[in-house]
């Protein structure tokens, strides 16, 4: 029988450790620390960020979270067959882990699952400690650094802590693993979806019998059927996990789109009739034709915003039923698409989406100028894009993964790191699109691997003005005619007030990011041969090089500001989605002439001498918005 041992909840306590004293000199991680110290620790939530504790506000470290389980726990563990693992849904950013003094595991990245098995072996010798609770103990660290992904330099805030689920996962000892769902649709010829099924591959014990339902959302059995995981030789490590794969029709089928967001339920039993596995999904297929972005076979428009993973005033750890209203908020303004930004967020997020009616492109937080040179840095972001995907792969609602933001790929070395990312995720999920997101107009050589043409572009704002997004985008698409093209950003800065009830015509005003953005958007929607726009943000974001007059620590290129007040702009948004300017060829000439006349060379000149410059710019940013020392106010 499945079984999830929740641990997180109020009974967890923090320490910060800025000289990094606790786990060599001091011990922290022993279980008698805890308990001689325990009354001078600080009571807080898990999940939660530490920045939401008085003192620790714009601290950048080492903090160490303890909390006590009870003995019965594991002892009920002993002596059964069951496989337990000790999960982490997120923590930012390396993680050590210790159970009663015995270390049980260490992880790198903040924003995917994690877990460590726990043997019965282990569970035994953790029992031989003494009587009483058993104490966990986690030290994290959130110290930026070169060689991480993401890197030193981030234009967001680096929240720190375990700031999702912890959780004892149960499982018999024959047990699926993983089962991944890819839906196929079968087409009339008139291009109509005539059926559908599902190929789901299951991971499972040798020798385990399945039985297998399928249901609606309504719960209403559709589909069952049994079969059998293939026979092995007895090895003595116990039940060895082999791969069964299930074809099975839909009869009647309902399919997924933001429209209708019709969701199933795959749930496999064992010969007892104990349950397994159990996952949604949805009856969806996306690809892409030529220029076009076909989903079920019909031509979509995707029209969006990206989001960061935070809210106020709660840090990166919002409550679903937050994470559902920004959904909801979202659709109300006419938005079909989600970009999240630039990491992968919380699972709740996803499974919102996928009911609601929202796509999404996934994105791991390859950003800027990572360590492209360094093994470490490409094993890191091949092992960030293998969990991703394993841990989305059934969510209908997703429809790319995405290697990576704005890197420099002029250099070799980043488009060798990006096309074998991107070719990693062709091979985990060819279902779906696999792209990274540019902001290369000319030169790019790593767009030739990636699915979409996803470009990045901030004129108005940061470049002269939004008049050139009509010829810019021209210029980009002369390069790419082929494949789908998508302006994955745009947007301006505007502070919440200045600028709202009068037409100011200056930056940072509301006036003036509503008249950028609707000019781009207008635009973007008269180009039959664009696939999408994804304005950025949705949602104000920290960011600790953003300290000027009308930022203070934001960037501000939200619709709505950090509590969710909606800016001038989110007001037009919904008559605003839809508009476009008359055409207009004369950009088609200029870009057609600019490209035929081979004139684009100082400009792709241009851009590869900023993708040599902005290494050594971005490791001398200002990092004063972090410190190192725990502050009393």
């Amino acid at each position: 029988m499945l079984e999830k041992i929740l641990l997180s909840g109020t009974s967890w306590f923090l320490a910060a450790d800025p000289r990094n004293a606790g786990e060599s000199r001091e011990q922290w991680q022993a279980p008698d620390w805890f308990l001689e110290h325990e009354q001078s620790l600080v009571p807080v939530v898990v999940p939660s960020s530490w920045q939401v504790c008085k003192g620790l506000e714009r601290y950048e470290g080492i903090c160490w979270y303890f909390t006590r389980i009870s003995r019965t726990i594991f002892e009920r563990l002993l002596p059964t067959t069951n496989y337990a693992e000790l999960h982490f849904n997120g923590v930012n950013y390396l993680a050590r882990i210790w159970l009663n003094g015995i270390e049980i595991g260490s992880h790198e990245g903040g924003f995917t699952p994690f877990s460590f098995h726990l043997p019965q072996q282990a569970l035994k010798q953790v029992l031989e400690q003494g009587p009483g609770d058993m104490i966990l103990a986690a030290r994290v660290d959130n110290t930026r650094r070169h060689d991480q992904v993401p890197e030193f330099s981030t234009d967001w805030f680096q929240w720190g802590g375990i700031y999702r689920d912890v959780f004892i996962d149960v499982k018999p000892g024959s047990r699926v693993a993983r089962c991944a769902i890819m839906p196929h649709l079968s087409y009339s010829s008139k291009g109509r979806v005539s059926g559908a099924s599902i190929n789901a591959s299951v991971l499972a014990s040798a020798g385990l019998k399945v039985t297998w339902k399928i249901k609606g959302l309504d719960d209403i059995e559709i589909a069952t059927g049994n079969a059998a995981m293939p026979m092995m030789e007895y090895s003595e490590t116990g039940p060895q996990l082999l791969p069964l794969v299930l074809d099975i029709s839909i009869p009647k089928p309902r399919l997924w789109s933001p429209g209708t967001p019709a969701l199933y339920e795959l749930l496999l039993f064992d010969d007892e009739g104990d349950l397994l596995y159990s996952s949604r999904f949805g009856l969806r297929e996306i690809k892409a034709c030529g220029p076009d972005i076909l989903l079920n076979g019909t031509k979509i428009l995707l029209k969006g915003a990206s989001l960061h993973e935070e809210k106020f005033p709660w840090g990166r750890e919002y409550p679903p039923a937050d994470r559902r209203e920004d959904i909801a908020a979202m659709k109300a303004l006419g938005f079909n698409f989600l970009r999240t930004a630039h990491y992968s967020h919380d699972e709740s997020l996803i499974e919102t989406c996928d009911e609601l009616g929202m796509l999404v492109g996934e994105e791991i937080p390859v950003y800027w100028n990572v360590e492209f040179r360094n093994p470490k840095t490409i094993r890191l972001a091949a092992r960030m894009m293998r969990d991703l995907i394993h841990r989305d792969f059934n969510h209908p609602s997703v429809i790319w993964w995405s290697a990576g933001n704005e890197v420099p790929v002029s250099r070799r070395d980043c488009v060798q790191f990006m096309t074998t990312i991107m070719k990693l995720a062709k091979r985990l999920d060819p279902s779906r699109f696999s792209v990274f997101v540019s902001k290369a107009f000319l030169y790019d050589p790593a767009r030739r691997w990636s699915d979409l043409t996803l470009v990045n572009a901030y004129f108005g704002w940061y470049l002269l003005t939004e008049r050139l997004f009509s010829f810019v985008a021209d210029v980009v698409h002369g390069t790419t005619m082929r494949k789908p093209f998508i302006i994955s950003e745009f947007g301006a800065n505007a502070m919440l007030g200045f600028g709202r009830r009068e037409a100011v015509d200056v930056k940072s005003s509301e006036w003036k990011q509503a008249s950028i953005v609707s000019h781009a958007i207008k635009t973007f929607n008269s180009k039959s041969y664009l696939s999408g726009w994804v304005e950025w943000i949705y949602r104000d974001f920290k960011s600790h090089m953003r300290l000027g007059k009308y930022e203070q620590g934001y960037n501000r290129k939200g619709l709505v500001d950090e509590h969710g007040r909606k800016k001038l702009l989110a007001l037009w948004m919904p008559r605003l989605v839809n508009d476009r300017l008359k055409y207009n060829g004369k950009s088609r000439i200029l870009a057609g002439i600019l490209l035929a006349k081979l004139a684009w060379f100082p400009l792709a000149f241009a851009g590869i001498v900023m993708d040599v410059i902005s290494p050594l710019v971005m490791k001398h940013m200002n990092t004063g918005y972090y410190v190192y020392e725990p502050r009393s106010s």
